[in-house]
């Protein structure tokens, strides 16, 4: 589901890309992290990308009691997983799974938004079967507005023509990889540990690769 926002008149709020906040279940006190699939030029409005989950408190709220204009309390931002800036130029590949697509849509934005040349960028994205698969359209979009982006989408089952049958990381390949590449990474920690030992295996330095892990809440 895509959750947006608008900061209420008079709030401010200034973010990097990658970084998440927390929003608290309107009569439940409980609270729950997201990181904007939006970029900080949006401002006062937000959007957020949330995987709908049985039962869940954020879940139950946003598909059955939520309404225009209602009022949300979100904090924020944190995390130390956000876009370095001093390596816009490098070649970049995004990893995602799931929702973990949303904090790489916000750093691919703001690439595009810099002045400049546009760093060659591989988004490798994947969720278990085509069905599961979400924002294709706006992925498109991306391609048609960066020639330098490449996209990968990868499922785990019943792929359809032009899918990569496998998980992000088995689509990673010799090539991808030069020694200054920078990588970002989020989505589950199997998905993480396993991306990051591929890509050190395909030459990319330790401490330039960084990563979220996402989780559901309990």
């Amino acid at each position: 589901m895509r959750l947006r926002l608008e900061l209420a008149e008079g709030d401010w709020m200034e973010f990097r890309p990658g970084q998440f906040m927390q929003i608290e279940v309107p009569g439940q006190g409980a609270v729950r992290s997201y990181s904007p699939s939006s970029v900080g030029t949006d401002v006062p409005k937000l959007e957020f990308l949330i995987r709908i989950l049985p039962d869940g408190a954020m879940s139950n709220f946003l598909s059955k009691e939520v309404e225009p204009d209602q009022v949300l309390k979100l904090t924020g931002p944190y995390g130390s997983f956000f876009l370095r800036e001093e390596k816009k130029r490098a070649p970049h590949i995004f990893v995602a799974g799931g929702t973990g697509l949303a904090p790489i849509l916000s750093m691919i934005d703001t690439l595009r938004q810099t002045s400049g040349r546009k760093p060659r960028m591989l988004l490798s994205f994947g969720c278990a079967t085509p069905d599961a698969l979400f924002c294709l359209q706006d992925l498109d979009l991306r391609k048609q507005w960066l020639p330098t982006l490449e996209t990968r989408i990868c499922v785990d089952r019943d792929p359809q023509e032009g899918m990569h049958h496998g998980n992000p990381v088995s689509a990673l390949c010799a090539g991808d990889v030069t020694h200054d590449t920078v990588a970002y990474l989020c989505g589950p920690q199997v998905m993480i540990d396993a991306a990051t030992r591929r890509l050190i295996e395909l030459g990319a330095a330790p401490e330039n690769i960084y990563s979220e892990q996402f989780t559901p809440s309990n």
